[in-house]
């Protein structure tokens, strides 16, 4: 009998993938056992080209013993009859990204000598530095400045004079405390032991102008009252923050005022930074994208763009904040090449603060930032004298060279 064919009809799918486009045709032969008089038959039915896709194989599977048999042929996109680039098509900013895109977010780490804001600090005022303050003293003198702790509170000099040689000593927590002919304020901040004002606590009775350390930023009470029963005290910004019947209102980060300023500088000693490691946002992506003809003279293109960043604007990327990765190339079917690119991208910075006195105005993406450091004598508000590793100068220097993205087989 002769070899019989039927078109099923799940034929004709057609798929979309990174590959370029597929189409299948499926039919049902019949009337043979002999696979190879049936592989024959239906190559010979097939055309070499179907809706200008060209033919890339045929497999066949028999169901059971019964001489029918499952036929199946691919068609593939054809580069010849492309005679070219396969061109990709830009997505727009808020467009869905097609299968030819993948992309990985995972964060990674990175070393880090500046912080963007110093939160809280504290200071040992009694061990700390070259010049603690000392224990009021009757009758001793005091100029303008100095710092001395007395009953667990610590004070500064605003009017220099002569101590009272039969008191006790300033008290309280106001300022322009009287003592003989020395005039002192009241350091708010600290106590003997070098304790910041008070940690917030709940269910806590507080009195207008009390301040107290949230979350590591200072609140000044504006409203008496109780704090809330639960929850973890005043935070953000601004005024009129409720807390159970209390109300605050944002102050400062709470620094100690003894402790020495280091600019943001993280881990600061002697002789260097020492800095610290955190993470940040990391994106790598690949296009994938078909190409003909793939070449030595593309290849060597390819290879001079790797470790570039792009010149100009590209797939909606700004210039500088792209950096091609390379690509990875394999053949297909018809002469055709599947070209996987990869990219990583970095964000262009704009008035980049280090430290507390340089402000870079542009960083690109690619670029690299490095300070310099010298040795610098500082003072706190408590007068002790620090010497450290000051930023004196910023730099940014470009260590990728720029590319021309517009000549990637995309």
């Amino acid at each position: 009998m002769t070899i019989a064919f039927a078109e099923h009809a799940e034929s004709r799918a057609v798929s979309l993938t990174v590959q370029g486009e597929g189409q299948r045709l499926r039919f049902v032969g019949s009337n043979s056992l002999d696979e190879a008089a049936v592989r024959a038959a239906f190559l010979a039915l097939m055309p070499e080209a179907w809706n200008d896709l060209t033919f890339v194989g045929a497999e066949l599977k028999p169901l059971g013993n019964s001489g029918w048999w499952d036929c199946v042929a691919d068609y593939a996109y054809s580069a010849e009859r492309a005679a070219g680039v396969r061109t990709l098509t830009i997505p727009g900013v808020d467009d869905p990204l097609g299968p030819e895109f993948e992309f990985d977010l995972t964060a990674q780490t990175a070393h880090i000598t500046q912080s963007l804001r110093t939160v809280t600090s504290r200071y040992d005022l009694i061990d700390g530095g070259v010049n603690p303050p000392a224990a009021w003293a009757n009758g001793a003198s005091y100029v303008i400045g100095e710092l001395v702790y007395n009953g667990g509170q610590v004070f500064t000099c605003v009017v220099g004079g002569k101590a009272d040689g039969g008191g006790s000593g300033p008290s309280g927590t106001g300022s322009g405390i009287a003592d003989g002919s020395v005039v002192w304020d009241y350091v708010p901040q600290f106590d003997v032991s070098g304790a910041t004002v008070k940690i917030w606590t709940a269910a806590t009775d507080y009195t207008a102008g009390e301040r107290v350390d949230s979350h590591g930023y200072l609140y000044e009470c504006t409203t008496a009252g109780t704090s809330a029963a639960t929850g973890d005290g005043p935070e953000g910004a601004g005024g009129g923050i409720v807390d159970g019947t209390a109300a605050w209102v944002y102050v400062s980060p709470d620094h100690d005022p003894a402790a020495p300023d280091y600019g943001g500088a993280i881990g600061v000693s002697r002789d260097r930074v020492s800095g610290c490691d955190i993470y940040v946002g990391h994106l790598e992506f690949s296009v994938t994208a078909q190409y003909y003809p793939v070449t030595l003279s593309l290849i060597e293109i390819l290879l001079d763009l790797v470790g570039t960043f792009n010149a100009e604007p590209w797939y909606n990327f700004p210039t500088k904040t792209l950096l091609y990765l390379g690509c990875t190339g394999s053949p297909r079917p018809g002469n055709i090449w599947t070209l996987k690119h990869r990219f990583a991208c970095s964000k262009n910075v704009r008035s980049l603060k280090v430290g507390s006195r340089l402000t870079i105005p542009f960083k690109g993406g690619w670029d690299f930032l490095w300070c310099a450091y010298r040795d610098a004598v500082i003072q706190s508000a408590g007068g002790n004298r620090f010497n450290i590793q000051r930023p004196y100068a910023a730099y940014v220097e470009q260590v990728y060279r720029p590319g021309d993205f517009g000549t990637l087989p995309i």
